[in-house]
């Protein structure tokens, strides 16, 4: 019989009130994502003809290979050519600008910066994801380099979020470039890319099969509360988990499910700091 894990409470939560550490979900965005430009909002410097995005997130990763297919320059644009991330363009460039590319970011919460470019075009690119307690995720990216003339920032911010039970994708996105801001509302609805993605899928499917029937011919007949001992760093993530109390067949569970878990950062006098606490899981039938 498969086992339902209910977190019921957190005991306590050293040097803060529990109350700030609420429990935030993390969404998995994984798929192949095909742009429905009938419901998207798009600006027109934007030039979206279509637009599909292959998504992979893990614990530590998201990646996003992003392929876009501009629409034709109308008459009032052919005199002017637009480069991505260069002066004169506006809402383009390299994946979360709009154009083709892949974008890696580092989770849960992880700030990177990358090189980009090359000669006199090099310049930096700062990438910020974040996820809120309602579901959403908010991907941020600054990209500085000279242009030649001077020194150019540009930056976006996506909000992604899903419905439909995972089947549609809204990526609400910001854009700020030395030509002015833009803003759009993108509609992705979720597809099976190839074959080979197909494949993954059904070998996914199966391994997490096989670990359900492990823990239910092992733990079967065995229920109740386990209470595991967390550390929870200024970022809100949990950097260990250690079971003190509860059946030893569920402990390894409880403690795989505590550090996945994720808290808003706990402030003391404003400032985030590091707390300890115990977390109760409640494993029903």
């Amino acid at each position: 019989m498969k086992k339902k894990i209910i977190l019921t409470t957190i005991v306590s939560l050293l040097l803060a009130a529990v109350a700030t550490s609420a429990q935030t979900t993390r969404p998995n965005f994984s798929g192949f994502w095909e742009l429905d430009t009938s419901k998207s909002v798009l600006p027109a410097a934007m030039r979206i003809e279509s637009m599909t995005m292959n998504v992979t997130q893990t614990e530590k990763e998201l990646k996003i290979e992003t392929i876009r297919k501009r629409a034709p320059l109308s008459e009032a644009d052919k005199g002017e050519t637009p480069t991505d991330g260069k002066r004169g363009s506006s809402g383009t460039g390299r994946g979360g600008f709009g154009g083709n590319g892949t974008v890696v970011y580092s989770l849960p919460d992880n700030e990177t910066t990358v090189d980009i470019g090359s000669g006199a075009m090099s310049g930096k690119e700062t990438r910020k994801p974040t996820f809120s307690s309602n579901g959403k995720m908010s991907l941020t990216v600054t990209r500085s380099f000279n242009d030649g003339i001077s020194d150019v920032t540009m930056k976006t911010n996506e909000v992604w979020e899903m419905s439909d039970d995972g089947k549609t994708l809204k990526v609400t996105r910001y854009t700020e470039t030395p030509r002015g801001a833009t803003n759009a509302e993108l509609y992705f609805t979720k597809k099976v890319s190839t074959a080979s993605s197909t494949t993954e899928t059904k070998d996914t499917l199966a391994d997490t099969k096989q670990t359900e029937k492990t823990v239910s011919d092992n733990e079967a007949s065995v229920f109740g509360s386990v209470k595991v001992r967390v550390t929870i760093d200024e970022k809100g993530n949990v950097v260990s988990a250690k079971a003190i109390d509860g059946p030893k067949q569920l402990r390894l569970k409880a403690e795989e499910s505590a550090k996945k878990a994720s808290f808003a950062p706990t402030l003391l006098e404003g400032k985030p700091v590091k707390v300890t606490g115990i977390i109760v899981y409640n494993f029903v039938p």
